[in-house]
């Protein structure tokens, strides 16, 4: 599912309300594949 999010553009870099990133919560996860999903979307600084 988050694959197919991120082909539709979705933002790893949107911050949810307690202010982290949806990239560091997924990174936090402890769920490996979802990892390294993010980790080919890895935020730019």
């Amino acid at each position: 599912m988050a694959e197919l999010l991120f082909n539709y553009g979705a933002d790893a870099t949107a911050k949810t309300s307690s202010g982290e990133t949806i990239y560091q919560l997924a990174m936090k996860s402890e769920n490996k594949t979802l990892k390294q999903i993010f980790a080919k979307h890895k935020p730019k600084n």
